[in-house]
This record gives structure tokens, sequence and C-alpha cells, in this order.
């Protein structure tokens, strides 16, 4: 499991269910989770935090 995914759940507050890391690995590719992760955020520390 990428930390990512685990990373989200922490932040929903189930970082502790085995179940919801898997979700958000279903619904979201390893880009996506790293886009979720950048939020909130203005487009520019978005873009500078994705490298674009």
């Amino acid at each position: 499991m990428e930390p990512q995914y685990l990373e989200l759940a922490n932040r929903i507050g189930l970082g502790q269910s085995e179940r919801i890391p898997k979700l958000f690995q279903l619904i979201a590719d390893l880009k996506e989770a790293k886009l979720l992760l950048a939020l909130p955020g203005d487009a520019p520390s978005v873009a500078a935090y994705l490298g674009k």
C-alpha cells in the first residue's frame, strides 16, 4: 500500500482502518492521490507541490 493512501485515510480520521486506504486506492490513482494531498491550496502552490 502506497503511503499516500494511508495519509488520505489519516486526514479523514480513519487511518486505523484497513479498508479506507484500499477504497482511496480504488478511486484515485497515485497521481490523483498526490493531488488530493496537495489540497487545499491555491493553483500555484498545488502546481509547485506536483512539480508542474
